[in-house]
This record gives structure tokens, C-alpha cells and sequence, in this order.
């Protein structure tokens, strides 16, 4: 019984060095968002919401999962909302997918963004763009990575 337990115990010591061993060999590319895509309001005065795609590209040669977004949608330099995604999102070695995202922004985030569009229509440095910020975690067995990004889009 004692001879069991110290072969998991080897086991289980040379599978953590030689993770450790492994970690500064291996390295995550980081995702790269390559835009937003279809973005669609709904229905401002009865059911406030919007939703768009989030393109994401993996640039390894092996699948990566996405384990939560954050993103924050900002329109002419206001907040309209934020939004966490904590579900998994498996993207396969050297390809792309669109992660839909959907959310409705309260009243007073919609008042104020209308507010400031409003003001932006008649300045001289109006900015009439959304954007979109946030992070996305990435990982691979016991590894992952925080990546940040930020994308605007020109209304």
C-alpha cells in the first residue's frame, strides 16, 4: 500500500515539473479581434437592445478556448454598457469565429448617449463612433491569457 502511494506521489511530482518545465516552452499567441459585425439595434423605445459579432481569430496552430469576454460599448464618448460572457468558446488551430454578443443598456445610459450624440451633432470635433473595449481570457490546458482590445466603428 505504502509502495501505491509513493508511485503517485512520483507520478504526480514529475507531471507537475515537467508542466513547470513546459510553461516557459510554451506560449500562447494571443486572439486577435478582427471586428465587429452585424450590428443591429433593436427597438429603442419599447425593448432597448443591441447586438453585434465579435470576430475573433486564432493565430496558433492549435485550438484555444475562450473562457469569459468583458466587453464595454461606448458611443460618442459615453457609456451605453457592459457585458460579461462567461460561456466557453472553443475556436479550432488557425481559424476565425463570430461570438454574438447581445445586451440592453439601461434608460439612463440610452438618455445620456442621446444627450451627447445630440451635442456631438453640432460641435465642429463631433465623433460619431462606437467602440467597443474589454478583455478576453484564453486557454489552453493549464494555461491561459488575459488579452485586452479595443475596436472602433465609425456610425
Amino acid at each position: 500500500m505504502i509502495s501505491t502511494i509513493k508511485k503517485k506521489l512520483a507520478l504526480l511530482l514529475m507531471f507537475l515539473f515537467a508542466s513547470i518545465l513546459l510553461s516557459g516552452c510554451f506560449s500562447i499567441k494571443p486572439v486577435v479581434v478582427t471586428g465587429v459585425k452585424n450590428f443591429r439595434p433593436g427597438n429603442l423605445l419599447q425593448n432597448p437592445e443591441f447586438s453585434f459579432d465579435l470576430g475573433v481569430k486564432n493565430p496558433n496552430s492549435y485550438g484555444v478556448t475562450v473562457k469569459r469576454m468583458g466587453i464595454n460599448v461606448l458611443v460618442a464618448d459615453s457609456s451605453v454598457g457592459g457585458i460579461k460572457i462567461s460561456d466557453n468558446t472553443r475556436i479550432a488551430g488557425k481559424s476565425a469565429v463570430q461570438v454574438p454578443v447581445k445586451f440592453q443598456p439601461s434608460m439612463s445610459n440610452l438618455t445620456n448617449m442621446a444627450f451627447g450624440s445630440f451635442k456631438n451633432l453640432f460641435s465642429a470635433k463631433g465623433s460619431n463612433t462606437m467602440e467597443v473595449k474589454g478583455e478576453i481570457v484564453i486557454s489552453k490546458f493549464i494555461f491561459s491569457k488575459k488579452i485586452k482590445f479595443s475596436e472602433k466603428i465609425k456610425l
